[in-house]
């Protein structure tokens, strides 16, 4: 939907001969199959119709965030709450909450699903943040992704941020929206240049630190003592990751 060229180091399928708009119909059956998939592996599983209800919501709510993330454009309405929503829907429920929900039901472990799904959506709030990080200060070799952010205007972690520090600058603020949500290279190079210049860069290292050191307590201490291992593996897997 953002027109990337790469995608976990790998050509957008969108991108290649032959495939164009017919990506939308193959990833449509790709969706048709999940279904299908479950029953068959799981006929008699106890838990079968609340894991195919766990994925419907999944799929609503992520399609709700990519509407959300889609139709951010106005720099006026770039909020922290405004942030949150989109990462909630378009990030923390499938990254982390319903792999971690169909985990518990799988194992009949379905007691302390609200404590779950706090935990999943707080490290989903890492993730994205770091993604939103990677894509404007990040290694496109590295990372494997095309870095579009800054000219799609998305409302990302790195723009709520510059924006928190450049609003009583009414100079500054003006030359970011001039500049902001361009696709002409030079314009995104002065974005980026008053990005820089606000210190984001070091104020998301020290957002990360901290939120990181949340996790790790909460997993240490989570109620569910077989996932504590699993969840500080998940920390240990982000924290300070370069892709």
């Amino acid at each position: 939907m953002d027109d990337a060229k790469l995608r976990r180091g790998k050509p957008c399928w969108h991108t290649l001969p032959g495939i164009g708009l017919n990506a939308i119909n193959d990833g449509l059956l790709l969706d048709c199959s999940i279904d299908w998939v479950i029953r068959e592996a799981i006929p008699q599983h106890p838990h079968q119709a609340t894991i195919l209800q766990t994925l419907y919501e999944t799929k609503r709510k992520t399609v709700i965030g990519q509407m959300l993330d889609s139709d951010s454009v106005d720099l006026d309405l770039y909020t922290w709450e405004r942030y949150n929503q989109i990462v909630e829907h378009k990030t923390s429920h499938y990254t982390y909450y319903c792999p971690l929900a169909l985990g518990c039901y799988l194992a009949d472990n379905i007691c302390y699903m609200t404590e779950v799904q706090r935990f999943a959506y707080k490290i989903g709030r890492l993730f994205q943040a770091q993604d939103d990080f990677l894509d404007v200060f990040g290694d496109e070799t590295v990372t494997g992704k095309s870095s579009t952010d800054l000219a799609d205007r998305k409302c990302s972690w790195v723009v709520c941020r510059t924006l928190d520090k450049i609003r009583s600058d009414s100079n500054k603020l003006k030359e970011f929206k001039e500049n902001f949500g361009q696709s002409d290279e030079s314009r995104i190079r002065i974005a980026k240049r008053i990005i820089c210049e606000a210190e984001v860069e070091k104020d998301f290292k020290d957002f990360q630190q901290k939120l990181a050191q949340e996790l790790y307590r909460d997993a240490d201490n989570f109620i569910i003592q077989e996932l504590c291992t699993v969840l500080r593996n998940a920390i240990d897997s982000l924290y300070d990751r370069k892709k």
